[in-house]
């Protein structure tokens, strides 16, 4: 599976969270930690979702 490029951004203002390393689709927290593997890239946005409510739940 070739990672597709992700240079075009929802949110310009944003950094990017979703990363592929070897074929394999990450989410990157504030402190730099890279959270997965997940395989694919939609799997990473779910689970980014899911994080980012829980803490905002918490907050």
């Amino acid at each position: 599976m070739r990672c597709e490029d992700d240079s075009i951004a929802d949110f310009p203002f944003r950094t990017h969270r979703i990363n592929c390393i070897n074929s394999q689709w990450y989410f990157l927290m504030r402190g730099g930690e890279n959270i997965g593997p997940f395989p694919t890239k939609e799997d990473a946005n779910k689970h980014l979702a899911s994080y980012l409510e829980k803490m905002k739940a918490e907050g």
